[in-house]
């Protein structure tokens, strides 16, 4: 973690549709939320990634917290 951000590596090429694809549907499984509450609105092509968890419940983000301990 850097922050609040959870950050995760992946080794693929940054700029590829199918990273964020699996990245996406990676972090919608782990947190048990559907792909479409899970948005990249920054870095879809760059090596940094910033996914935003939309309607992010009190479990999710307790689930989030106890993944980082």
């Amino acid at each position: 973690t850097h922050g609040d951000p959870l950050i995760m590596k992946v080794c693929a090429l940054p700029h590829s549709n199918e990273v964020n694809k699996a990245c996406q549907k990676f972090l919608s499984e782990f947190f048990k939320v559907p792909q479409s509450d899970m948005v990249l609105p920054i870095g879809a092509k760059s090596l940094a990634k910033h996914f935003l968890i939309r309607r992010a419940s009190r479990e999710i983000v307790l689930k989030l917290i106890n993944s980082l301990v």
